[in-house]
């Protein structure tokens, strides 16, 4: 996530208050633009070609049948089945039904299990899933002071190898679908090698193509070849997007950010754009977008500080919201308006933002809406289970323009969905519990035994089938001491006893 240079809300960084303003000013200023302006790392020319990276082979899509579970489709035309099998055949859902019969079908045993649409992520800084653990509340290590150290530093290796560990945890965690917000692209050979860990891992992709971290314009001469390489298929699987600089980002003006929407539009890529105004009347406010007619239904909003006075305009213009509930609280000091954005009929969607500060967890991150909205209701609006669970998949899906493709259950459309074992020690006992109320209550990552996207199964009985989590780990492991080194990285001191 990105924050705001009009911030003067003071934050507390191990005992120091530090106004946000005057620390996104000095992390621009110190490392990060040291490094961006002497040339002290990788820019965004000179970056060296872009590295190979093998391809394997992803599963076959085949044939399937998800026999005997609680189906939940979340589609209102399907409902529920006590006990139903789902048919997937070529990467599509056949069928729904409480008996199937396909001969030629592979038997997916789902007694005791819950079949549903994958979870899809609202947006995530995906290449700094290298940073976990670094990044704490200790001075000289928060997010944007590490972004700032060792974003400048990333080859396209590093973006790779950090792409490629978050897929890996999507796919466990049973996220099918993703929203790449790609901010530190270098040069043309780091967006290649994220867009090839994308390629090889098979997850449903929207790819928004950003500034890099403490620079303001997007590399628009490179938007057309990434286009034409990568997402000339239009199978839905890959989907392009630009990644607008907010207002207040360094110097980044309010026009600066309207043409950067205006170029999107008119190369009809749908737009992103991070909203953390400090005031509902600030210079970065989400008012500028609405008297500039900016809001569309092709415009994403992030995290939506400041967005209260403006729900019912942001609803009306069909804008979404994706919401950051485990990552906001530490750091934009924000609980999400979730109870007030469904009572003005927003559309809402639940993003990871960076693993690096939590982890890619969607029931952990339902929980935390369903928590929030407590703080932030009069118990009058609360959201239910069911509709928690619309706004991690569905509601996803529909912010990324892909609800006619996955998001739900449904005949015709694409098989992105996972099995959820209910019997985990974590889990359900009676049997007259609502599922929908035991994910989102209970539900953790490793209850998901089986994960297909596009009809091609990445993870069964636990167990991921086209990656080698030790391998991807170490390298992960070695990128991050690599980028330390380069960027002359301190290294953290012991615990306090």
């Amino acid at each position: 996530m990105h924050l705001s240079s009009n911030v003067d809300a003071t934050h507390s960084l191990d005992g120091i208050n530090i106004r946000r303003r005057e620390f996104i000013g000095a992390t621009l200023k110190g490392a990060a633009a040291s490094a961006l302006l002497t040339g002290g790392a990788v820019g965004l020319t000179g970056c060296g070609s872009s590295e190979a990276h093998a391809t394997p082979s992803l599963p076959s899509q085949g044939e399937f049948i998800f026999r005997g579970g609680y189906v939940l489709s979340m589609d209102p035309g399907v409902g529920d089945l006590a006990n139903g099998d789902v048919h997937i055949k070529n990467g599509a859902i056949i069928n729904i039904a409480p008996s199937i019969s396909a001969s030629s079908a592979e038997v997916i045993d789902a007694n005791d299990c819950i079949v549903m649409p994958g979870f899809v992520d609202g947006h995530w800084h995906m290449m700094n899933a290298l940073w976990r653990g670094l990044v704490n509340d200790k001075a000289g290590f928060t997010y944007f002071e590490v972004f700032g150290r060792l974003g400048p530093a990333y080859t396209p290796s590093d973006s790779y190898t950090g792409v490629k560990l978050a897929l890996t945890e999507a796919i466990n965690a049973g996220i099918t679908t993703v929203h790449n917000w790609s901010n530190n692209n270098r040069s043309p050979a780091h967006a290649d090698a994220e867009l090839a860990a994308h390629t090889e891992l098979g997850v449903r992709t929207r790819w928004s193509y950003g500034a890099p971290f403490g620079l303001s314009e997007i590399p628009w001469s490179d938007v057309p070849r990434v286009r034409q390489r990568w997402f000339a298929a239009g199978d839905r699987m890959m989907t392009l997007g630009i990644g607008a600089t907010q207002v207040g980002l360094g110097s980044q003006t309010i026009q600066q950010t309207a043409d950067q929407l205006s170029k999107a539009r008119a190369l009809g890529l749908p737009v992103s754009l991070h909203s953390l105004a400090t005031q509902p009347d600030s210079p970065d406010s989400i008012r500028f977008l609405i008297d500039n007619n900016l809001l569309g239904s092709d415009l994403q909003l992030l995290h939506g500080i400041s967005s209260e006075p403006y729900l019912a305009a942001i609803a009306a213009a069909g804008t979404s919201l994706a919401i950051s509930p485990a990552v906001e609280p530490l750091t934009t000091i924000l609980v999400p308006p979730v109870p007030a954005a469904m009572t003005a009929g927003l559309k809402l969607s639940i993003a990871v933002d960076t693993s690096a500060l939590a982890s890619a967890d969607m029931f952990m991150n339902m929980r935390l809406v369903w928590a929030s909205a407590h703080v932030r209701s009069d118990g009058s609006n609360l959201p239910s289970a069911r509709q928690l669970l619309q706004i991690a998949t569905i509601g996803g899906a529909t912010a990324h323009g892909l609800q006619d493709v996955t998001g739900s259950l449904r005949p015709g459309k694409r098989a992105d969905l996972i099995m959820v074992r209910k019997s985990d020690i974590n889990m359900q006992l009676a049997q007259d519990i609502d599922p929908a109320w035991l994910l989102v209550s209970s539900g953790r990552p490793e209850n998901v035994d089986t994960v297909m996207v596009d009809g091609r199964v990445l993870k069964r009985r636990g167990a991921l089938t086209t990656v080698k989590v030790p391998e991807v780990m170490k390298a992960a492991k070695d990128a991050l001491e690599g980028l330390r080194t380069r960027a002359g990285m301190p290294v953290l001191g012991k615990p306090a006893i």
